[in-house]
């Protein structure tokens, strides 16, 4: 768990973008949610059969298809910008982290690096560095990605269970 600790500390400086970026997912999850909505409308008030036809029902049609396009679009405008601030922040971590390493690499004693071979320092610096941005863009965003979606099954659960019981 300590490890956990010593990378949010690079990622304190990030908190305020953060928090943002996850007030956008819970948008795009909203815009989600909105997405069957002018289709359902389509479904059930134009395309059922029934005694009477609304003359302007071409109209509704067209709006109601330009409101999905509307809600895809912005869905999409807001993942990405999501998607960009996310890996943004993981990039700028990644980047103080390595600042850090070489510096410390670079204040150890020369005892230290002849023992070494400094393609193995500049390797690990390079690459082994990189988890910590995989731990924040594939770790933090989809654990609360799961609570998320998880939490939203929960607050449904009891309307689902009325509705498969009927």
């Amino acid at each position: 768990m300590s490890i956990y600790r010593r990378v949010l500390r690079y990622y304190r400086p990030f908190l305020w973008q953060t928090i943002f970026g996850l007030c956008l997912s819970l948008l795009g999850v909203g815009l989600n949610l909105l997405k069957p909505w002018p289709f359902k409308i389509i479904v059930d008030d134009f395309l059922r059969a029934g005694p009477t036809i609304r003359p302007d029902w071409r109209t509704w049609v067209l709006l109601l298809c330009s409101a999905l396009i509307g809600i895809q679009f912005l869905w999409g405008i807001i993942n990405w910008i999501t998607n960009y601030l996310f890996v943004k922040i993981g990039l700028q971590a990644l980047l103080k982290l390595r600042t850090d390493l070489y510096s410390y690499l670079q204040s150890l004693s020369l005892k230290y690096h002849d023992a070494r071979r400094s393609s193995d320092s500049s390797f690990r610096v390079a690459y082994d560095s990189q988890s910590i941005q995989t731990i924040y863009n594939k770790g933090f965003t989809n654990i609360f990605g799961c609570r998320r979606h998880l939490s939203l099954c929960a607050s449904d659960s009891p309307r689902i269970d009325i509705h498969s019981r009927t």
